[in-house]
Parts: C-alpha cells; structure tokens; sequence
C-alpha cells in the first residue's frame, strides 16, 4: 500500500487551472479508493484508468505537457501495482 500513497501524493502535487484535469485527478482518487475498498473489480479499475489516460491524451491540447506526463505515470503505476489491493 506504501507505493499506492505514494503515487497518490504524487498526483495531488498536480496542479491545474484546468477543471477537466482536475475533475479526472479527483475520479483517478475516487477509483483507486473503489478498489481498495474492494468495490470494484481490479480489470474495472484498471479500464477506468485506462478510459482516464486516453481521454487526456486525446485532449493533450488543453493539458500542459508536464502535468500530462505527470498523471500518466501515476495512471501507469497504479495500473502497475493494483494486483496488490
């Protein structure tokens, strides 16, 4: 669970004047608490975050580059690690 805070620490040190960037980091938290609490299934919470990852890329325009390449490496690892909640 340590590298599941840490990633989530990282993505509150995003910051955005953009809602919808702020609106995913918000659903980003809000699913990851959903799979801890065993709410939803771990390939559930990985295509959610996945849904997240693409539908920032795709409006990469209207997010900063370096928040961009900051919330997917946090969607990668928490993807990556989510076999342990």
């Amino acid at each position: 669970m340590s590298d599941l805070s840490e990633i989530q620490f990282t993505l509150n040190s995003v910051e955005s004047d953009n809602p919808a960037v702020n609106g995913e980091i918000d659903a980003i938290h809000q699913y990851t608490e959903l799979a801890k609490a065993g709410k939803i299934t771990i390939q559930e919470f990985k295509d959610l975050l996945l849904d997240i990852q693409h539908t920032l890329n795709i409006n990469s325009q209207a997010v900063e580059q370096q928040q961009l390449q900051m919330i997917n490496t946090c969607i990668n690892g928490l993807i990556s690690i989510s076999g342990a909640l």
